[in-house]
């Protein structure tokens, strides 16, 4: 049983880097500069996810409320669809 649990879970990894592959993800950077935010102060900045033009298929996203204390502003709440090109900005 634990081998299948976790050829299923090797599975859908796999599925998932495919997805984010074939489906052309557009990330600038792996990080979220806020800029000098004193200590005790709160900052926010600015959050772009993008579909390629490239890409020959839309992508259905679901965007979860981050852990306290971060937040979104902005942020379209359940799943949406960004067709190729689409892109959503809101501010973490």
């Amino acid at each position: 049983m634990a081998a299948w649990k976790r050829y299923i879970g090797v599975l859908a990894l796999g599925l998932v880097l495919i997805a984010i592959c074939c489906i052309g993800l557009a990330q600038e950077t792996d990080s979220i500069d806020f800029g000098g935010v004193p200590v005790g102060q709160t900052g926010t900045a600015s959050y772009t996810f993008k579909i390629l033009e490239a890409s020959e298929t839309s992508a259905t996203v679901t965007i979860y409320p981050p852990s306290l204390p971060f937040g979104l502003q902005d942020a379209p709440t359940g799943s949406f669809t960004l067709a190729p090109g689409q892109s959503i900005t809101f501010g973490v």
